[in-house]
């Protein structure tokens, strides 16, 4: 008896322990006149414990005016830089690819165009490249990464209409510029099929 009280004891102060020595997070929250909706899509961690969040808002004021934001905290959750993207009728989305060591994050856009980009660790904005046209009536990735051999590889949908879209594979040389291999189905536009 003894001995399970003394487990039980020990049990509950290092319980008590954990919570009071655990570390805190944040919370951050920002409201942008006339922003109806703003989506999160990918998150990156910087050297210092900053983060790099890339994400889509929509304007709907007067008509939809669509933005990409690239937004960076500190590791206390404090705004350092917000970059805006777009602004224009045409539906865009953004999907983060990777990090490098100089805390550099490179991420594709979509539009009228597949596109890489970069962004520095102080906010600076670098285009790439010009992946290829969007199909149809778009191109929404999901994720993206880079291969071990350098390439990049997105998945997401292809949309033939606003009320149909299938899945989609893109594979890209490492620059972003070749598109190597892409995969919808043939009943969605596309003018690639998977190999057989």
């Amino acid at each position: 008896m003894k001995t399970s009280f003394r487990l039980l004891l020990i049990a509950w102060i290092l319980s008590i322990c954990s919570i009071a020595f655990a570390k805190s997070g944040y919370v951050y929250t920002a409201e942008f006149a006339n922003i109806d909706c703003q989506a999160s899509r990918s998150i990156f961690v910087c050297s210092d414990n900053s983060v790099v969040v890339l994400g889509n808002a929509d304007d709907t004021f007067e008509f939809h005016f669509y933005y990409l934001s690239i937004t960076k905290l500190n590791p206390q959750g404090e705004l350092m830089w917000r970059q805006w993207m777009g602004g224009g009728g045409t539906l865009v989305s953004i999907t983060g690819v990777d990090i490098d060591a100089n805390d550099t994050v490179t991420f594709i856009t979509t539009s009228e165009y597949i596109r890489l980009w970069s962004i520095d660790r102080n906010g600076t904005l670098h285009f790439l490249s010009v992946g290829t046209d969007i199909p149809n009536q778009g191109i929404t990735f999901n994720k993206a990464l880079r291969m071990p051999n350098g390439d990049i590889v997105a998945v997401g949908k292809a949309s033939q209409s606003y009320d149909e879209s299938s899945a989609c594979f893109f594979r890209f040389t490492a620059t972003g510029d070749t598109l190597a291999s892409a995969f919808w189905p043939v009943d969605q536009g596309s003018q690639y099929l998977e190999a057989e």
